[in-house]
């Protein structure tokens, strides 16, 4: 066996190790070429698949999902997109798909196959969206508050300010006193408004399914 023979058996171990599916299709939408996850993710064996259409490969239904991109690799145009999925043993995962254009004397001449499991992936970013839309609620609900009290803040200066006043010139007492009382209902009012608007806030919010995330 010379070095050109070895390489290309390494190349061939290191494709059938892939636990994503590798697949080679011609320009007839043939498959000339799968490594061994096709039992995983489409439930055949390797040597059944060679010679499939694409549409044989995949199913009608799988394959009218996919046959624009299919159109577009064949016309040498790479694709990548991710579906959910169903698995043969019914499992769902989120796969990410791409097809390469392979060229030959500057025209496409067929494209291959890689479907990778990003399921993990796709939760991650899931998981940071829920993080970052609760951090911006917070933010949001942070300065509402910020805002009310300190509104609420300035009513009660007021109402000290009047009290000052108060004992300071007694005669004035049903002046001042009338003053201050009409700043306290105001005061009462605004804490009203703001206990409403959180409370209003918090009930806006759906509750997380199940009480939390799935690991």
């Amino acid at each position: 066996m010379n070095a050109e023979q070895r390489d290309a058996e390494f190349l061939a171990e290191l494709l059938e190790a892939l636990p994503s599916l590798v697949a080679f299709v011609d320009r007839d939408e043939r498959t000339r070429y799968v490594n061994r996850a096709v039992r995983v993710w489409i439930g055949r064996e390797p040597e059944d698949c060679v010679g499939m259409t694409l549409r044989e490969f995949l199913g009608d239904d799988a394959y009218a999902l996919v046959r624009d991109h299919v159109a577009a690799a064949s016309a040498g145009r790479r694709q990548s997109f991710r579906r959910a999925t169903v698995l043969p043993g019914g499992e769902v995962v989120h796969a990410l798909t791409e097809y390469v254009p392979r060229w030959r004397e500057g025209r496409p001449d067929g494209f291959t196959v890689l479907v990778t499991d990003v399921t993990g992936q796709e939760r991650a970013e899931l998981a940071l969206a829920e993080d970052q839309l609760l951090v911006r609620e917070l933010r949001s609900r942070s300065r509402t508050a910020a805002t009310l009290t300190d509104d609420v803040l300035q009513e009660l200066f007021a109402i000290s300010l009047h009290l000052e006043r108060l004992r300071r010139f007694p005669e004035e007492a049903w002046t001042v006193a009338d003053k201050a009382i009409g700043s306290l209902s105001g005061t009462i009012e605004t804490l009203r408004s703001t206990v409403k608007h959180l409370v209003a806030d918090v009930e806006r919010r759906p509750p997380e399914p199940g009480g939390g995330r799935d690991g």
